[in-house]
């Protein structure tokens, strides 16, 4: 009985991990339509923050915008950096990729930091959305917990000695001083290559959108200018992810 529910377990995580993108997507778009639909009537969480100390409301939503900019400026770069170290076709495969183990920056800040860029760049939406918004980054990292228990499962059965030691000294998803402080000494450089920017820059037209954002006060607009990018990044993903899949399926044959 115990080996039915472990195997089911196993079989449902893994669904979940091959299917990410779409797990994603539905969690995001069913708190984004809560969000502007049913309590489009909330304010944002900067805005009733503004009201308590009495600030202004215009300018509360304009500083809004703008700090939901910078969480893109960085969610964007620290994906295109992992994007660049980890290649695209490894990031987009369905399956657990587990030919090697990535253990240089910034997989040395932590052990996943796509979830982590992914996590930055919903924070920077909840502050901008309806205060009921802010549960969106909450249900992402339950998500992303899940992503992580599956794929560290299949890496440790394969690197059981290196991933350990990898492990002691890097967490899984949020950075401590430690890692911090050890990427800085051992990062020479910061490297974007060509196939990281072109994969991993889904969140960068919300920069220019939010900063628009600040002077018009309208969240659609800012939607409409950075959305095209992350439709972009959704198709290619899946292509390229069913393609590999359909790959190792008749390389198994």
């Amino acid at each position: 009985m115990t080996e039915k529910k472990e195997s089911f377990r196993e079989a449902v995580l893994r669904l979940e991990f091959e299917y990410r993108i779409f797990v994603s997507f539905g969690i995001v778009i069913a708190v984004a339509l809560l969000s502007l639909n049913t309590f489009d009537y909330l304010p944002s969480p900067f805005e009733a923050l503004s009201s308590f100390l009495g600030i202004g409301r215009d300018w509360a939503q304009s500083a809004a915008y703008l700090i939901a900019a910078v969480f893109m400026v960085a969610a964007s770069a620290l994906r295109i950096w992992a994007g660049s170290t980890l290649s695209s076709h490894r990031m987009m495969a369905f399956q657990v990729q587990t030919d090697s183990l990535l253990t240089d920056p910034p997989y040395t800040l932590c052990r996943n930091p796509i979830y982590l860029a992914d996590f930055t760049a919903f924070c920077g939406f909840a502050v901008v959305m309806p205060s009921i918004a802010v549960s969106l980054p909450f249900f992402l990292l339950l998500h992303y917990r899940r992503l992580i228990a599956y794929e560290q499962t299949e890496l440790r059965g394969e690197y059981r000695l290196q991933f350990s030691t990898y492990e002691k000294f890097t967490p899984p998803f949020f950075p401590t001083l430690r890692s911090i402080c050890r990427t800085i000494l051992i990062s020479r450089s910061v490297t974007f290559s060509k196939d990281g920017v072109r994969h991993n820059a889904l969140y960068l037209l919300f920069v220019p959108g939010f900063i628009v954002a600040s002077f018009t006060h309208n969240f659609f607009l800012a939607l409409a200018i950075g959305l095209p990018a992350v439709f972009d990044w959704a198709i290619i993903h899946t292509i390229v992810g069913t393609a590999d899949r359909k790959e190792a399926a008749n390389a198994e044959e």
